[in-house]
């Protein structure tokens, strides 16, 4: 997925490729899982992708959703927990920013 969206995003230097972190079913907990172990398995995962974001030119946004969609990553606070502890990894600074869903748009934070 990053690759595609590094491929069709702009090709000038002021436009990044955007990628956003906000399934709601592809990030909550299932199978067992607590919400905490959940939420440490999406840390992990991005965490892992980070590196080839960033090489790729391509920005993750972390969406903090509602209670009613998501059991994980509900706050600003909660999304921006995520970014720090990913932008401390042993790895290039990485490409992940918080974004706010709200009934009318969505705004970059």
């Amino acid at each position: 997925m990053i690759d595609l969206c590094a491929d069709l995003s702009p090709d000038n230097a002021e436009s990044r490729g955007i990628m956003v972190f906000g399934s709601p079913k592809q990030r909550s907990s299932t199978g067992g899982l607590t919400a905490l172990r959940r939420l440490a398995t999406n840390v992990s995962g991005l965490a892992g992708i980070a590196e080839h974001a960033e090489d790729r030119d391509v920005t993750i946004l972390v969406e903090a959703l509602p209670h009613s969609q998501s059991d994980v990553i509900h706050t600003m606070d909660e999304a921006v927990a995520v970014v720090r502890e990913i932008n401390v990894r042993p790895s290039p600074p990485c490409s992940i920013h918080t974004m706010r869903k709200t009934k009318r748009s969505h705004t970059r934070s």
